[in-house]
C-alpha cells in the first residue's frame, strides 16, 4: 500500500505509465517541430491550423478597428504636437474621407471631431468578396489645452491628414499680482 502511494506521488499511479508515453508523444512532436526549422511542420493537427485561421481573422478584424475604429470607439487615430511659441497641431489619419464630411468645434475646453466615411458606390451587379476598411461614422473629443485660442482654430486636409492648428491666446506667462 505505501508503496502504491510513493508510486502515486511520483507520477507513477494507475495510468501513470499511459500518461508518460502521451508526454513523450507530445514532447516528440514539439521536438519535430522545432526541428523542422521554419519549412512546413510535420505533426500538426488540423486544430492547430484551424486555431491559426481564426487567430488571423481575429488579428485582421483588430488591426481595422485600431487604424478606423467606429463611432462607438475611440475614432481615428491623432497626434497631438506642441510648437514652440506658436501653439499645437492636432493630425487624424482619415483616409478615405471627404472634408464635407467632418465637423469640427470647439465645445468649453474641448476639440471635437466627427465625420462620417461612406461605403465607395459599385458598379451594378459588383459583389463584395471581402470587406475589411471601415465605414461609418466617427467622433474624436480631446481636452485642449489651457493656453489654446480656440477662436483662432484652423484645420485643412490633406491627403487623408486632417491638420488642425490649435493658436496660443495672448500672454499666458504667470505674473505676480500685487496685493491692495
Amino acid at each position: 500500500m505505501d508503496e502504491e502511494r510513493r508510486d502515486e506521488a511520483a507520477g507513477g499511479g494507475p495510468g501513470a505509465e499511459g500518461a508518460a508515453d502521451a508526454g513523450d508523444e507530445r514532447r516528440a512532436e514539439e521536438t519535430v517541430a522545432e526541428e523542422d526549422g521554419g519549412g512546413e511542420r510535420r505533426g500538426r493537427s488540423p486544430w492547430t491550423e484551424a486555431f491559426q485561421d481564426v487567430q488571423q481573422v481575429v488579428e485582421d478584424v483588430l488591426e481595422g478597428v485600431r487604424q478606423f475604429p467606429p463611432a462607438g470607439g475611440r475614432g481615428p487615430r491623432i497626434d497631438l504636437v506642441r510648437l514652440p511659441g506658436r501653439g499645437y497641431r492636432a493630425y487624424l489619419d482619415v483616409p478615405g474621407v471627404r472634408k464635407e464630411d467632418v465637423d469640427i468645434k470647439t465645445l468649453g475646453d474641448e476639440l471635437v471631431i466627427t465625420g462620417e466615411r461612406h461605403r465607395p458606390e459599385l458598379p451594378e451587379g459588383a459583389e463584395v468578396l471581402r470587406a475589411e476598411r471601415v465605414r461609418g461614422r466617427f467622433r474624436r473629443a480631446i481636452r485642449l489645452p489651457s493656453d489654446v485660442d480656440a477662436d483662432g482654430v484652423r484645420a485643412r486636409l490633406v491627403e487623408g491628414v486632417l491638420e488642425i492648428a490649435l493658436p496660443l491666446r495672448g500672454s499666458v506667462e504667470p505674473r505676480s499680482v500685487e496685493i491692495e
